[in-house]
């Protein structure tokens, strides 16, 4: 029996699959899925059919819903060499598509479906939604969301009646990421290029004319603002409608970065203004911004006492403008602003509170009341600006590693602020090759790369890099200008705040570098090593460097900015005077020395020798010095700034020692018995002295008019230096052993030729 039922199961099972294949399966099943289903332009989109049954043999995609199949494949024919229903298509712009899958099986049986794709400009990638508008995806974002835009322009507002929608603003949502600067095609977000990639937000919403927002961007507490051009605002109204053209912070603290704020308006803070507000800024620029206070940034905390600190690092600002004050950011507030490794200057420097960097107005009475008050209220380090203003010195602080100078940027005015570099292709032109972009060489190197704060970090920079980051919006970026050079300078400074001698300048030499004639201020940019460093300091000048011959070390982590001080000084007037009778020339024949080590000459020429030295108290002590005898007081006195001490002081003839060597003892001349007698004027004589005589000669004057005159050359002999004076009356010839202050007119002298 059971036999028998397996065998009519198996005669039936041949039949049925013996039979025509119609009958064995009547039908196709069709699938498609597209990932993803909101796509940007130029992102490619996968259409994957390859769940559609039974033994699917063949097939077509149409991909823009008019059943033109545009894409087949079979077993036999795959054009992408893979028979698996899969294919991915780009769409060039922004508009929704059905997309047609049709299959065929082996049985002959056929089955067509479709889905939506839709290509969008923005994107929400954690939930995965997409929106042509950038305020339909904040609108639908919740906390912790990551929003993509590519590039275009988008606006807050773009119905009619723009007038009336001035208070449309981007409005960012708390916790909330928005990121920039996409192409479309990048899977991951360092993928981007987001300079090259504008994506824009603009505040002019009625296209060109008077009506744009009041505030391009909102924005909320821990919300990020990545990779974005804000343009356009204009804060021109009443209340909090005047604040923040760009960006208005009310009491929120976002992240802003890799951005650039141009041309906005307001009241206050032309590009970002913020009211109890301390949002961190990095990497950004801000250029030709305008506004009554701060162009670039305004900062008020009136009625807060929060304790805020702003950060503001790695950033440019340029060409921004204020009427009244902080061209770039203006500070009235008692919370903290820092900023560091950043660019502040202008294409006009004209001094005025409008037009200097940044000024700081202390809210004094405000900060006063605070339990832990904040040390200052404005902290600048390791930045280029060129001026700056406050109410009340105390509330700046003024850091190391600034530096005051042409930044040197590629081409500013048309908004490329990559540093000139003269390393071989060491500064990227986005204009390059084609607007593709490439690494160029100039002829200079600009003073920003390689200044900023050592302990940055530098991992982003190209090599070779210097091991430091670059000041500006660039630094330790991909982008960063390349050097191996190093910021170098002397800040040359007066202790009595007058100006400098007209003449003061410094000098440096190491390795391959010798410079001089160098100003105050002026950067140079060298390798490391070590150098010497001196000043120059004109003796007609009230002042003298207390740096003269500073050895420095140039390193990748040295602050290499230093400051030589010309210390307002008095000096030292000498006039020395000896008998006229030694019939000297011009040559040097005095010195004295002071007690602070230096030693000084005294010229014969009596005029009065004056030699600077600090305010201070002086010992002078005159020295000795050939056939004269040496003053031997010792003088102290007390010399001021911008006083001279006059000093006058006579040298006299020394006393010598004259032993004949022809005849007797009794003829030694001494001190105390000075006058002798010799019978032959050709004596010898042995003499001692400090002087070196080759030749000497004996001249006797009797009442002027009686002369005997006789070279001794051959009967004498020197065995030491010597210094001489004779005096006499009547041959035969008086030797005399000391010197006549006042000698009468018949005189003996000696007249020395020197070697």
């Amino acid at each position: 029996m059971k036999a028998g039922l397996l065998l009519v199961v198996l005669i039936l099972g041949g039949l049925l699959t013996g039979v025509n294949n119609t009958y064995a399966c009547p039908f196709a099943h069709a699938c498609l899925y597209i990932k993803p289903k909101y796509a940007f332009p130029g992102e490619a989109v996968e259409m994957d059919a390859s769940r559609s049954y039974p033994d699917i043999i063949e097939y077509k995609f149409c991909f823009d819903g008019d059943q033109q199949w545009e894409y087949t494949e079979t077993e036999s024919s795959a054009p992408d060499g893979c028979f698996d229903g899969k294919t991915t298509h780009v769409y060039p712009s922004t508009c929704w598509h059905v997309v047609y899958v049709q299959v065929k099986n082996r049985y002959g049986k056929i089955d067509t479906c479709f889905n939506r794709v839709d290509i969008i400009k923005v994107k929400n990638i954690t939930s995965r939604l997409g929106y042509n508008t950038v305020q339909d995806a904040l609108g639908n974002a919740a906390n912790g969301d990551e929003i993509w835009v590519t590039a275009g322009t988008y606006y807050p507002y773009e119905g009619s009646n723009p007038e009336q929608h001035r208070s449309e603003t981007f409005q960012l949502v708390e916790g909330v990421s928005l990121y920039g600067g996409f192409c479309g095609t990048e899977t991951v977000r360092d993928d981007r290029d987001w300079l090259a990639n504008e994506t824009i937000l603009s505040g002019d919403i009625d296209q060109d004319g008077p009506d744009d927002s009041y505030h391009v961007v909102t924005g909320a507490d821990d919300a990020i603002i990545d990779g974005f051009t804000i343009t356009g605002g204009y804060a021109n109204g009443s209340g909090n409608d005047g604040y923040g053209g760009g960006m208005l912070n009310i009491s929120v603290s976002p992240i802003i970065q890799n951005c650039i704020f141009e041309d906005n308006l307001a009241l206050y803070g032309g590009a970002i203004c913020n009211y109890t507000a301390a949002p961190k800024v990095t990497h950004t620029i801000f250029n030709y911004n305008y506004a009554f206070y701060g162009g670039g940034i305004c900062n008020l905390d009136l009625a807060s006492t929060s304790g805020l600190t702003q950060e503001i690092v790695s950033s440019t600002f340029w060409d921004n403008d204020a009427i009244n004050y902080g061209g770039a950011i203006y500070c009235e507030s008692y919370y903290g602003t820092k900023v560091s490794n950043s660019t502040l200057w202008e294409s006009n420097q004209d001094d005025t509170l409008g037009n200097v960097q940044f000024v700081v107005i202390s809210e004094l009475n405000i900060a006063l009341s605070l339990e832990q008050p904040l040390e200052s209220l404005f902290e600048i380090s390791y930045s280029n600006y060129h001026d700056y203003g406050y109410n009340d010195s105390s509330c700046i602080v003024i850091g190391s590693g600034n530096i005051d100078t042409d930044p040197l940027f590629a081409n500013a005015a048309s908004g490329d602020f990559h540093l000139k570099s003269a390393e071989t292709d060491g500064r990227w032109d986005p204009t390059a090759n084609g607007d593709s972009g490439g690494w160029v060489t100039d002829s200079v190197t600009s003073p920003c790369i390689n200044g900023g704060d050592p302990a940055s970090n530098y991992s982003s920079e190209p090599s070779p890099n210097g091991n430091r980051i670059n000041i500006g919006a660039y630094g330790n970026t991909p982008e960063a200008s390349k050097s191996e050079l190093y910021p170098f300078k002397y800040l040359l400074q007066t202790n009595d705040q007058y100006a400098l001698p007209t003449e003061a300048a410094w000098s440096i030499s190491g390795g391959s570098v010798n410079m001089s004639d160098l100003e105050s201020n002026q950067i140079i940019m060298i390798p490391t090593g070590a150098y010497t460093v001196s000043f120059d300091c004109d003796n007609d000048t009230p002042y003298i460097v207390d740096a003269e011959g500073q050895s420095k070390t140039v390193t990748s982590s040295s602050v290499n900015y230093y400051t030589a001080t010309y210390q307002a000084c008095g000096a030292l007037q000498i006039s020395a005077f000896c008998p006229a009778t030694l019939g000297y020339g011009g040559s040097a024949w005095g010195r004295f020395s002071c007690d602070e080590g230096s030693t000084w000459n005294i010229p014969y020429n009596y005029i009065p020798n004056y030699v600077k030295v600090l305010p201070d108290s002086y010992t002078i002590e005159f020295e000795d010095y050939s056939l004269l005898n040496t003053p031997d007081d010792i003088i102290d006195v007390t010399v001021s700034a911008y006083n001279v001490v006059q000093i006058i002081r006579t040298y006299f003839l020394n006393d010598v020692y004259v032993e004949p060597v022809s005849g007797d003892d009794s003829n030694i001349g001494t001190s105390g018995s000075p006058v002798k007698t010799v019978t032959n004027a050709a004596v010898k004589v042995k003499i001692s002295g400090t002087v070196y005589i080759t030749n000497y000669y004996i001249l006797f004057l009797h009442q002027v008019t009686q002369e005997y005159r006789g070279k001794i050359n051959e009967n004498v002999f020197i065995d030491e230096p010597v210094t001489i004076r004779y005096t006499g009356s009547y041959p035969p010839l008086h030797i005399f052993g000391n010197h006549n202050l006042n000698p009468a007119p018949q005189t003996i002298g000696v007249i020395f030729e020197y070697e």
